[in-house]
């Protein structure tokens, strides 16, 4: 284990930062949840902002970029809700029209749900990018050090490896030169 460093007024380059940035639970205030947002995105909000875990990672001024990732959210539940509408307006005797000359063609629904779905997926991509940032994916919580299995503390780890270190140390050696009726070993 590295040593602890040297305070910050006994340091040669007094402008060295400490990088360790200590974490207050409940530091931050949960922001309301804008009106014009889904009730879906209102509960997403809410969800988020009661994980302990996630919120230890979040600072004042990463709120606009959470609003702007639940911005997001909320309108690609939007998108994705027109093109399922636009799908469910094409009934199963009309997917084809007469165009203007009378020739059949596809109905025209079907392209504006398909410019629909673009929009959705184009969205999604933002979303991901931005949840990826912010820890809500199991793979970004390990970017970003928090051990979502154990959920316990830096000192509670400390604490279970320095008793697992006392436990491997107490018990009798492992070396092999070292068993009983040993004269080297026992003359003393």
């Amino acid at each position: 284990m590295a040593p602890p460093r040297k305070p910050a007024d006994r340091r040669q380059n007094r402008a060295t930062k400490d990088t360790v940035v200590e974490l207050v639970a409940g530091g931050l205030q949960v922001p309301e949840a804008p009106a014009r947002w889904l009730p879906e995105t209102v509960d997403e909000w809410s969800a988020f902002w009661g994980d302990d875990q996630l919120v230890s990672v979040v600072r004042e001024s990463h709120r606009p970029a959470l609003v702007r990732l639940f911005d997001w959210r909320d309108r690609l539940r939007r998108a994705w809700d027109l093109a399922d509408q636009l799908r469910s307006v094409i009934a199963d005797d009309e997917h084809f029209t007469a165009g203007s000359t009378g020739q059949i063609k596809a109905n025209p629904m079907y392209e504006q749900a398909e410019k629909a779905e673009a929009r959705a997926l184009a969205i999604e991509g933002r979303v991901e990018a931005l949840e990826d940032r912010f820890g809500l994916t199991p793979g970004s919580l390990l970017k970003l050090g928090v051990d979502f299995q154990r959920r316990e503390s830096l000192a509670q780890a400390n604490a279970r490896m320095v008793e697992a270190r006392r436990d491997r140390n107490a018990g009798p050696p492992d070396d092999p030169r070292s068993l009983p009726g040993d004269s080297a070993v026992h003359a003393g």
